[in-house]
């Protein structure tokens, strides 16, 4: 028996999936299934563990589309929006953020005012 999977959970995975691994069709939502199974399918018929693989990607995209719209305008105001338009490695955690911006700061004043600033915004980090 197929497990059930919700509408939203689909679209989901199909926003997320790269524009040359999906396309959309009359019979619905396709994407490239991952190795070992390697075919273009639809995403309601994808086998269990590449679905589930493929969801808890999605959802972690989601947490860090989230992230980057709160943090985008706290970097304009920090001076920083050059970096964070440079670089995306460094928004797993709000450690690695700190970390990344000291170097572009001046003091650990502004750094300490930046930390403020994200923590009010209460953003999520890495799913978590």
């Amino acid at each position: 028996m197929m497990p059930v999977r919700t509408e939203s959970e689909i679209k989901l995975i199909f926003k997320h999936t790269p524009s040359d691994y999906k396309l959309k069709t009359d019979n619905g939502l396709m994407v490239l299934y991952p190795a070992p199974y390697s075919c273009l399918g639809l995403i309601e018929n994808m086998p269990e563990d590449a679905f589930n693989a493929a969801l808890m990607k999605a959802k972690h995209r989601e947490v860090q589309e989230v992230a980057v719209s709160k943090l985008k305008p706290i970097m304009e105001k920090h001076g920083l929006i050059e970096h964070f338009c440079s670089t995306h490695p460094w928004r797993d955690s709000l450690y690695s953020v700190l970390k990344f911006a000291s170097f572009a700061l001046k003091s650990e004043q502004a750094v300490s005012d930046l930390e403020a600033d994200i923590l009010s915004a209460n953003i999520k980090f890495n799913g978590c």
